[in-house]
């Protein structure tokens, strides 16, 4: 069985608000990270996600290239709450 590019997930989780809004994040992490990348996606209404096909696959490359990726959705986007 091939081995994914991607390190297993760190952590899935919400980063809330002062206004009480959540957002669904996620944190893919290389052995030995050499930085950290904080990935936005793309507009909703051009099918921005942090789970579009091109977050995962550039998030794939640059763990593999070394770098810590963090992934959030934005307010009313995937399991964000908000508008």
């Amino acid at each position: 069985m091939a081995e994914s590019p991607l390190a297993p997930v760190i952590a899935r989780f919400s980063i809330e608000s002062s206004d009480d809004v959540r957002l669904e994040a996620r944190w893919d992490m290389p052995v030995e990270p050499s930085s950290l990348v904080i990935f936005c996606h793309p507009h909703p209404q051009h099918r921005g996600t942090m789970t579009a096909p091109l977050m995962v696959g550039v998030t794939a490359e640059l763990v593999q290239a070394g770098f810590g990726v963090l992934r959030f959705n934005f307010r009313g986007v995937g399991s964000s709450s908000g508008e």
